[in-house]
């Protein structure tokens, strides 16, 4: 074991326990490849604890409106998006409708957190202008809507 010098030990010294706590798991979350800063963001601002679901690590391969993925916590699964899709096939307008075209399906992405389309949103910049933004999804979302392959 390592001798810590005396900086590290009253820098360490001088936390309570429920900081010391926090920083553990901090280092687990990025050891287990989780969203660290945006767990410690919703942990600090709303007093919630996220989800500790893994995350999608890279697309395995893309068969229409199914994912196969490996994610961080080694698993490959799949995700079925007709399924989970299928109530806004029929909606006129619905951004989540654009997906379900075989050719705009093939195009998804990881950004090693999640899955995404990219241009198929829009967003208004910081100056008002309108432009293109990825469409993606929320991680636990696609973990819930996931099977084992």
């Amino acid at each position: 074991m390592k001798k810590k010098d005396s900086t590290e030990e009253d820098f360490w010294d001088k936390l309570d326990v429920e900081t010391r706590r926090a920083i553990k798991e901090g280092i687990e979350d990025g050891n287990q490849g989780r969203d660290c800063e945006a767990f410690e963001y919703l942990r600090a601002t709303y007093g919630v604890r996220p989800s500790r679901n893994p995350r999608v690590k890279e697309i395995l391969s893309i068969e229409p409106f199914v994912i196969k993925a490996l994610w961080t916590d080694g698993i490959v699964r799949s995700v079925d998006f007709s399924s989970f899709l299928q109530e806004y096939a029929e909606k006129e307008g619905s951004i989540f409708k654009k997906i379900l075209d075989r050719n705009t399906f093939k195009q998804a992405q990881t950004d090693g957190r999640t899955i995404y389309w990219d241009g198929l949103a829009e967003m208004v910049d910081y100056d008002g202008k309108i432009i293109p933004a990825p469409l993606d999804f929320c991680p636990d979302v696609l973990f819930q809507n996931s099977t084992p392959a």
